[in-house]
Protein backbone atom coordinates (compact mmCIF):
# COMPACT_ATOMS: atom_id res chain seq x y z
CA UNK A 1 0.00 0.00 0.00
CA UNK A 2 1.11 3.57 -0.71
CA UNK A 3 0.02 6.84 0.94
CA UNK A 4 -2.23 8.99 -1.23
CA UNK A 5 -2.18 11.96 1.18
CA UNK A 6 0.68 13.46 3.20
CA UNK A 7 0.81 16.27 5.70
CA UNK A 8 2.05 19.37 3.88
CA UNK A 9 4.21 20.50 6.78
CA UNK A 10 5.68 17.29 8.20
CA UNK A 11 5.47 15.29 4.93
CA UNK A 12 4.24 12.37 7.06
CA UNK A 13 1.61 10.08 5.49
CA UNK A 14 -1.97 10.10 6.70
CA UNK A 15 -2.99 7.48 9.26
CA UNK A 16 -6.50 7.17 7.77
CA UNK A 17 -7.22 3.96 5.84
CA UNK A 18 -9.06 5.89 3.12
CA UNK A 19 -5.88 7.87 2.39
CA UNK A 20 -3.95 4.78 1.33
CA UNK A 21 -4.16 2.87 -1.94
CA UNK A 22 -2.55 0.04 -3.85
CA UNK A 23 0.82 0.90 -5.34
CA UNK A 24 1.20 0.79 -9.09
CA UNK A 25 4.04 1.43 -11.50
CA UNK A 26 3.32 5.16 -11.52
CA UNK A 27 4.09 5.51 -7.81
CA UNK A 28 7.64 6.71 -7.04
CA UNK A 29 10.27 3.97 -6.91
CA UNK A 30 7.87 1.20 -7.94
CA UNK A 31 9.81 0.48 -11.13
CA UNK A 32 13.28 1.15 -12.47
CA UNK A 33 13.59 4.28 -14.55
CA UNK A 34 14.98 4.05 -18.07
CA UNK A 35 17.70 6.43 -19.16
CA UNK A 36 15.07 8.48 -20.99
CA UNK A 37 12.84 8.47 -17.89
CA UNK A 38 15.67 9.95 -15.81
CA UNK A 39 16.37 12.68 -18.34
CA UNK A 40 12.66 13.53 -18.60
CA UNK A 41 12.13 13.61 -14.82
CA UNK A 42 15.06 15.87 -13.99
CA UNK A 43 14.41 18.07 -17.03
CA UNK A 44 10.76 18.52 -16.04
CA UNK A 45 11.83 19.18 -12.46
CA UNK A 46 14.04 22.00 -13.68
CA UNK A 47 11.47 23.39 -16.12
CA UNK A 48 8.83 23.49 -13.37
CA UNK A 49 11.21 24.93 -10.76
CA UNK A 50 13.81 27.05 -12.59
CA UNK A 51 14.85 28.93 -9.44
CA UNK A 52 15.72 25.66 -7.69
CA UNK A 53 17.01 23.37 -10.45
CA UNK A 54 18.85 23.57 -13.75
CA UNK A 55 19.95 20.67 -15.95
CA UNK A 56 23.03 20.53 -18.15
CA UNK A 57 24.96 18.01 -20.25
CA UNK A 58 28.49 16.92 -19.50
CA UNK A 59 31.14 17.51 -22.18
CA UNK A 60 30.99 14.02 -23.73
CA UNK A 61 28.28 11.48 -24.49
CA UNK A 62 28.44 7.75 -23.81
CA UNK A 63 29.94 5.44 -26.44
CA UNK A 64 26.46 4.85 -27.90
CA UNK A 65 25.62 8.54 -27.91
CA UNK A 66 23.56 8.92 -24.72
CA UNK A 67 23.75 12.35 -23.12
CA UNK A 68 25.19 12.39 -19.60
CA UNK A 69 22.73 14.76 -17.97
CA UNK A 70 23.39 16.38 -14.58
CA UNK A 71 21.15 18.59 -12.46
CA UNK A 72 22.20 21.61 -10.40
CA UNK A 73 20.10 22.04 -7.25
CA UNK A 74 20.23 25.17 -5.11
CA UNK A 75 18.23 28.24 -4.21
CA UNK A 76 18.48 30.84 -6.99
CA UNK A 77 19.66 28.19 -9.43
CA UNK A 78 18.85 30.56 -12.29
CA UNK A 79 21.59 32.90 -11.08
CA UNK A 80 25.38 32.58 -10.73
CA UNK A 81 26.68 30.94 -7.56
CA UNK A 82 27.18 33.42 -4.69
CA UNK A 83 30.70 33.83 -3.32
CA UNK A 84 31.72 31.07 -0.87
CA UNK A 85 28.64 28.88 -1.46
CA UNK A 86 30.11 25.35 -1.39
CA UNK A 87 29.64 22.80 -4.17
CA UNK A 88 28.88 19.10 -3.66
CA UNK A 89 28.97 16.53 -6.48
CA UNK A 90 27.17 13.16 -6.39
CA UNK A 91 27.26 10.54 -9.17
CA UNK A 92 25.98 7.01 -9.62
CA UNK A 93 25.70 4.02 -11.97
CA UNK A 94 29.27 4.11 -13.31
CA UNK A 95 28.96 0.33 -13.29
CA UNK A 96 25.82 -0.12 -15.37
CA UNK A 97 24.51 -3.05 -13.32
CA UNK A 98 24.82 -1.19 -10.00
CA UNK A 99 21.53 0.64 -10.08
CA UNK A 100 20.27 1.65 -6.64
CA UNK A 101 22.26 4.89 -6.61
CA UNK A 102 20.71 6.21 -9.82
CA UNK A 103 17.20 5.78 -8.42
CA UNK A 104 18.18 7.36 -5.10
CA UNK A 105 19.76 10.42 -6.74
CA UNK A 106 16.58 11.06 -8.76
CA UNK A 107 14.52 10.85 -5.57
CA UNK A 108 17.00 13.10 -3.77
CA UNK A 109 16.59 15.71 -6.50
CA UNK A 110 12.81 15.59 -6.09
CA UNK A 111 13.11 15.76 -2.30
CA UNK A 112 15.32 18.85 -2.39
CA UNK A 113 13.08 20.69 -4.85
CA UNK A 114 9.66 19.72 -3.51
CA UNK A 115 10.77 19.95 0.11
CA UNK A 116 12.23 23.44 -0.23
CA UNK A 117 9.05 25.27 0.71
CA UNK A 118 7.95 22.68 3.27
CA UNK A 119 10.96 21.66 5.34
CA UNK A 120 13.35 24.04 7.12
CA UNK A 121 16.24 21.58 7.02
CA UNK A 122 15.97 21.11 3.27
CA UNK A 123 15.58 24.85 2.79
CA UNK A 124 18.76 25.45 4.77
CA UNK A 125 20.68 23.00 2.55
CA UNK A 126 19.36 24.52 -0.66
CA UNK A 127 19.95 28.08 0.55
CA UNK A 128 23.54 27.41 1.54
CA UNK A 129 24.87 24.54 -0.60
CA UNK A 130 24.98 23.97 -4.35
CA UNK A 131 24.32 20.30 -5.12
CA UNK A 132 25.09 18.68 -8.49
CA UNK A 133 23.79 15.18 -9.29
CA UNK A 134 24.65 12.82 -12.15
CA UNK A 135 22.25 9.85 -11.82
CA UNK A 136 23.94 7.69 -14.48
CA UNK A 137 27.50 7.70 -15.75
CA UNK A 138 27.10 4.47 -17.73
CA UNK A 139 23.70 4.48 -19.47
CA UNK A 140 24.90 2.00 -22.11
CA UNK A 141 25.85 -0.56 -19.47
CA UNK A 142 22.54 -0.07 -17.68
CA UNK A 143 20.70 -1.11 -20.84
CA UNK A 144 22.53 -4.46 -20.76
CA UNK A 145 21.93 -5.14 -17.05
CA UNK A 146 19.26 -7.51 -15.76
CA UNK A 147 16.88 -6.85 -12.90
CA UNK A 148 17.30 -9.34 -10.07
CA UNK A 149 20.94 -10.05 -10.90
CA UNK A 150 22.93 -9.48 -7.73
CA UNK A 151 26.40 -9.98 -9.19
CA UNK A 152 28.24 -9.45 -12.45
CA UNK A 153 31.73 -8.18 -13.19
CA UNK A 154 31.82 -8.13 -17.01
CA UNK A 155 30.40 -6.72 -20.24
CA UNK A 156 27.30 -8.88 -20.45
CA UNK A 157 26.29 -8.07 -16.88
CA UNK A 158 26.32 -4.37 -17.75
CA UNK A 159 29.23 -3.44 -15.49
CA UNK A 160 31.49 -2.22 -18.31
CA UNK A 161 30.79 0.47 -20.87
CA UNK A 162 30.13 -0.33 -24.54
CA UNK A 163 33.88 -0.49 -25.27
CA UNK A 164 34.21 -3.25 -22.65
CA UNK A 165 36.05 -1.00 -20.20
CA UNK A 166 35.52 -0.78 -16.44
CA UNK A 167 35.07 2.97 -16.00
CA UNK A 168 36.30 2.83 -12.41
CA UNK A 169 39.71 1.63 -13.61
CA UNK A 170 39.96 4.16 -16.45
CA UNK A 171 40.47 7.51 -14.70
CA UNK A 172 43.99 8.96 -14.76
CA UNK A 173 45.82 7.14 -11.99
CA UNK A 174 48.35 8.54 -9.56
CA UNK A 175 51.09 6.81 -11.58
CA UNK A 176 49.88 8.27 -14.90
CA UNK A 177 49.64 11.74 -13.38
CA UNK A 178 53.37 11.58 -12.50
CA UNK A 179 54.22 11.40 -16.22
CA UNK A 180 55.35 14.45 -18.16
CA UNK A 181 51.88 14.91 -19.68
CA UNK A 182 49.03 17.29 -19.03
CA UNK A 183 45.78 15.95 -17.63
CA UNK A 184 44.07 16.68 -20.95
CA UNK A 185 46.73 14.70 -22.83
CA UNK A 186 46.12 11.74 -20.53
CA UNK A 187 42.34 12.09 -20.90
CA UNK A 188 42.62 11.83 -24.69
CA UNK A 189 43.30 8.10 -24.22
CA UNK A 190 40.33 7.55 -21.89
CA UNK A 191 36.72 6.49 -22.42
CA UNK A 192 34.22 9.24 -23.32
CA UNK A 193 32.27 8.75 -20.08
CA UNK A 194 35.50 9.13 -18.09
CA UNK A 195 36.49 12.24 -20.05
CA UNK A 196 33.06 13.72 -19.34
CA UNK A 197 33.20 13.14 -15.60
CA UNK A 198 36.89 14.10 -15.32
CA UNK A 199 36.16 17.43 -17.03
CA UNK A 200 33.19 17.85 -14.68
CA UNK A 201 35.48 17.33 -11.69
CA UNK A 202 38.01 19.79 -13.08
CA UNK A 203 35.38 22.42 -13.87
CA UNK A 204 34.54 23.43 -10.29
CA UNK A 205 36.01 23.70 -6.79
CA UNK A 206 34.06 20.86 -5.19
CA UNK A 207 34.18 20.64 -1.41
CA UNK A 208 32.76 17.09 -1.40
CA UNK A 209 32.30 14.36 -4.00
CA UNK A 210 30.70 10.94 -3.70
CA UNK A 211 30.11 8.08 -6.11
CA UNK A 212 27.41 5.48 -5.41
CA UNK A 213 27.95 1.77 -6.03
CA UNK A 214 26.30 -1.53 -5.17
CA UNK A 215 27.57 -4.99 -4.28
CA UNK A 216 28.30 -4.16 -0.63
CA UNK A 217 26.94 -1.93 2.14
CA UNK A 218 29.69 0.34 3.43
CA UNK A 219 31.39 3.71 2.99
CA UNK A 220 34.97 3.88 1.68
CA UNK A 221 37.63 6.58 1.58
CA UNK A 222 40.97 7.05 -0.29
CA UNK A 223 43.35 5.79 -1.25
CA UNK A 224 42.17 2.97 -3.50
CA UNK A 225 45.70 2.00 -4.60
CA UNK A 226 49.10 1.14 -3.15
CA UNK A 227 52.43 2.67 -4.11
CA UNK A 228 55.96 1.71 -3.20
CA UNK A 229 56.36 -1.56 -1.36
CA UNK A 230 53.04 -1.46 0.51
CA UNK A 231 50.69 -4.29 -0.43
CA UNK A 232 48.36 -4.68 2.55
CA UNK A 233 46.64 -2.50 5.12
CA UNK A 234 45.25 1.02 4.91
CA UNK A 235 46.86 3.39 2.44
CA UNK A 236 45.82 6.66 3.99
CA UNK A 237 45.79 10.26 2.77
CA UNK A 238 46.65 13.44 4.63
CA UNK A 239 42.91 13.78 5.33
CA UNK A 240 42.57 10.40 7.01
CA UNK A 241 41.12 11.75 10.26
CA UNK A 242 38.31 13.67 8.58
CA UNK A 243 37.76 10.83 6.07
CA UNK A 244 37.06 8.40 8.90
CA UNK A 245 34.77 10.93 10.54
CA UNK A 246 32.71 11.62 7.40
CA UNK A 247 32.34 7.97 6.37
CA UNK A 248 31.50 7.11 9.97
CA UNK A 249 28.78 9.77 9.98
CA UNK A 250 27.26 8.42 6.76
CA UNK A 251 27.30 4.86 8.13
CA UNK A 252 25.88 5.83 11.52
CA UNK A 253 22.97 7.73 9.96
CA UNK A 254 22.26 4.90 7.49
CA UNK A 255 19.59 2.49 8.70
CA UNK A 256 21.54 -0.73 7.98
CA UNK A 257 25.19 0.10 7.19
CA UNK A 258 26.39 -0.51 10.74
CA UNK A 259 24.58 -3.86 10.79
CA UNK A 260 26.91 -6.56 9.48
CA UNK A 261 23.98 -8.67 8.33
CA UNK A 262 23.13 -6.11 5.61
CA UNK A 263 25.83 -7.72 3.45
CA UNK A 264 27.28 -10.72 5.21
CA UNK A 265 30.06 -11.40 2.67
CA UNK A 266 31.73 -8.11 3.58
CA UNK A 267 30.75 -7.90 7.24
CA UNK A 268 34.41 -8.37 8.20
CA UNK A 269 35.14 -4.87 6.85
CA UNK A 270 32.77 -3.09 9.19
CA UNK A 271 30.68 -0.12 8.03
CA UNK A 272 33.64 1.90 6.71
CA UNK A 273 36.88 0.93 5.00
CA UNK A 274 39.97 2.27 3.29
CA UNK A 275 39.62 1.54 -0.43
CA UNK A 276 43.03 -0.10 -0.88
CA UNK A 277 42.68 -2.23 2.25
CA UNK A 278 39.39 -3.61 0.90
CA UNK A 279 40.95 -4.43 -2.47
CA UNK A 280 43.53 -2.32 -4.33
CA UNK A 281 42.70 -0.76 -7.71
CA UNK A 282 44.18 1.92 -9.94
CA UNK A 283 42.37 4.54 -11.98
CA UNK A 284 39.34 5.15 -9.78
CA UNK A 285 37.14 8.23 -9.78
CA UNK A 286 37.64 8.63 -6.05
CA UNK A 287 41.42 8.82 -6.26
CA UNK A 288 41.43 11.04 -9.35
CA UNK A 289 39.01 13.51 -7.77
CA UNK A 290 41.09 13.70 -4.61
CA UNK A 291 44.39 14.17 -6.50
CA UNK A 292 43.26 16.96 -8.83
CA UNK A 293 40.82 18.75 -6.53
CA UNK A 294 40.86 20.46 -3.16
CA UNK A 295 37.84 18.57 -1.84
CA UNK A 296 37.22 15.16 -0.32
CA UNK A 297 36.05 12.07 -2.23
CA UNK A 298 34.11 8.99 -1.14
CA UNK A 299 32.32 5.89 -2.37
CA UNK A 300 29.07 4.78 -0.77
CA UNK A 301 28.12 1.16 -1.42
CA UNK A 302 24.36 0.97 -0.95
CA UNK A 303 23.02 -2.53 -1.66
CA UNK A 304 24.50 -6.00 -1.32
CA UNK A 305 22.53 -6.98 -4.43
CA UNK A 306 23.58 -4.88 -7.41
CA UNK A 307 20.22 -4.90 -9.23
CA UNK A 308 17.61 -5.80 -6.59
CA UNK A 309 13.90 -6.22 -7.14
CA UNK A 310 11.93 -2.98 -7.30
CA UNK A 311 10.27 -4.08 -4.07
CA UNK A 312 13.38 -2.90 -2.20
CA UNK A 313 13.76 0.55 -3.78
CA UNK A 314 11.59 2.59 -1.35
CA UNK A 315 13.36 0.96 1.56
CA UNK A 316 16.77 1.74 0.08
CA UNK A 317 15.87 5.41 -0.19
CA UNK A 318 14.74 5.47 3.42
CA UNK A 319 17.94 3.67 4.42
CA UNK A 320 19.97 6.50 2.88
CA UNK A 321 17.77 9.57 3.35
CA UNK A 322 19.25 10.77 6.64
CA UNK A 323 22.78 9.91 5.53
CA UNK A 324 22.38 11.88 2.31
CA UNK A 325 21.05 14.99 4.01
CA UNK A 326 23.74 14.74 6.67
CA UNK A 327 26.43 14.42 3.99
CA UNK A 328 25.21 17.59 2.28
CA UNK A 329 25.21 19.39 5.62
CA UNK A 330 28.89 18.54 6.14
CA UNK A 331 29.57 21.11 3.42
CA UNK A 332 28.42 23.71 5.95
CA UNK A 333 31.23 22.92 8.39
CA UNK A 334 34.98 23.47 8.47
CA UNK A 335 36.50 26.62 7.00
CA UNK A 336 35.68 28.73 3.99
CA UNK A 337 37.31 31.92 2.88
CA UNK A 338 38.65 34.22 0.22
CA UNK A 339 42.26 35.03 -0.54
CA UNK A 340 42.95 38.63 -1.65
CA UNK A 341 45.99 40.67 -2.57
CA UNK A 342 46.85 43.97 -0.90
CA UNK A 343 44.65 45.80 -3.42
CA UNK A 344 41.60 43.68 -2.52
CA UNK A 345 41.70 41.58 -5.70
CA UNK A 346 41.14 37.78 -5.62
CA UNK A 347 44.28 35.62 -5.79
CA UNK A 348 43.86 32.32 -7.67
CA UNK A 349 46.19 29.32 -7.54
CA UNK A 350 47.67 29.85 -4.07
CA UNK A 351 48.07 27.09 -1.48
CA UNK A 352 46.34 27.37 1.87
CA UNK A 353 47.70 25.20 4.70
CA UNK A 354 45.87 24.21 7.88
CA UNK A 355 48.04 23.20 10.82
CA UNK A 356 46.86 21.58 14.05
CA UNK A 357 49.29 20.82 16.88
CA UNK A 358 52.19 21.60 14.50
CA UNK A 359 50.97 18.98 12.03
CA UNK A 360 49.15 19.52 8.75
CA UNK A 361 45.40 19.21 9.24
CA UNK A 362 44.92 17.58 5.86
CA UNK A 363 46.02 18.24 2.30
CA UNK A 364 46.54 21.93 1.47
CA UNK A 365 43.80 23.44 -0.69
CA UNK A 366 44.15 25.79 -3.66
CA UNK A 367 42.31 29.07 -4.14
CA UNK A 368 40.12 29.17 -7.26
CA UNK A 369 39.66 31.95 -9.82
CA UNK A 370 37.58 33.98 -7.37
CA UNK A 371 40.11 33.50 -4.59
CA UNK A 372 37.73 31.13 -2.81
CA UNK A 373 38.77 28.12 -0.76
CA UNK A 374 37.09 25.57 1.48
CA UNK A 375 38.39 22.92 3.85
CA UNK A 376 36.44 20.41 5.93
CA UNK A 377 38.25 19.70 9.18
CA UNK A 378 37.64 17.83 12.41
CA UNK A 379 37.03 20.13 15.39
CA UNK A 380 40.04 21.82 16.93
CA UNK A 381 42.31 24.88 16.88
CA UNK A 382 44.08 25.48 13.57
CA UNK A 383 46.63 27.87 12.13
CA UNK A 384 45.83 28.97 8.57
CA UNK A 385 48.49 30.24 6.16
CA UNK A 386 48.35 31.09 2.44
CA UNK A 387 51.46 30.96 0.24
CA UNK A 388 52.19 31.61 -3.44
CA UNK A 389 55.35 31.44 -5.55
CA UNK A 390 57.64 31.42 -2.47
CA UNK A 391 57.51 35.22 -2.37
CA UNK A 392 53.97 35.82 -1.12
CA UNK A 393 52.48 34.84 2.21
CA UNK A 394 49.55 35.80 4.38
CA UNK A 395 49.70 36.39 8.09
CA UNK A 396 49.04 33.24 10.13
CA UNK A 397 45.42 33.18 11.28
CA UNK A 398 44.38 31.09 14.30
CA UNK A 399 40.82 29.75 14.24
CA UNK A 400 38.61 27.39 16.25
CA UNK A 401 36.75 24.83 14.14
CA UNK A 402 33.57 23.18 15.44
CA UNK A 403 31.40 20.39 14.03
CA UNK A 404 28.22 22.50 13.98
CA UNK A 405 29.09 25.56 11.90
CA UNK A 406 31.45 26.94 9.27
CA UNK A 407 34.21 29.42 10.00
CA UNK A 408 34.48 32.21 7.39
CA UNK A 409 37.85 33.94 7.00
CA UNK A 410 39.62 36.41 4.75
CA UNK A 411 43.34 36.14 4.04
CA UNK A 412 45.53 38.82 2.47
CA UNK A 413 48.60 37.74 0.49
CA UNK A 414 51.61 40.01 0.96
CA UNK A 415 54.94 40.14 -0.78
CA UNK A 416 57.83 39.07 1.44
CA UNK A 417 60.76 41.45 2.03
CA UNK A 418 63.80 40.95 -0.21
CA UNK A 419 61.76 39.15 -2.90
CA UNK A 420 62.32 40.40 -6.43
Amino acid sequence: MCPLVVDLVSLEPSNQVKDWGKCNKDCPMRRYLSNRDIQDIISNLALSNPTLAQTYNLTHRSVLGEDLVAIRLTANADKPRPLLKPLVRLSANMHGNEVVGREILVELAKLLVHGYSLDTRIRNIMDNVEVHLLPTMNPDGFNRATIGSCGGQDFLSGRWNENKIDLNRNFPSWFQLQLNKSIQQILETKEPEVRAVANWILSESWILGANFHDGAVLATFPWDFYKGDQRIGDHITEDDEVNRYITGEYADKHLTMTNGSACAKYSYLGPTANGAAWYPKNGTLKDFGYIVGSGLEYVFELSCCKFPSTYFLPREFENNRESLLGFLEIALTGVRGQLLDTKGQPVPGANIDFTKNEKLGGKPVTSNGRGEFWKILVPGKYSVLAESENCFKSDVLTIDVTSSSVKTVELVLKKLPNCL
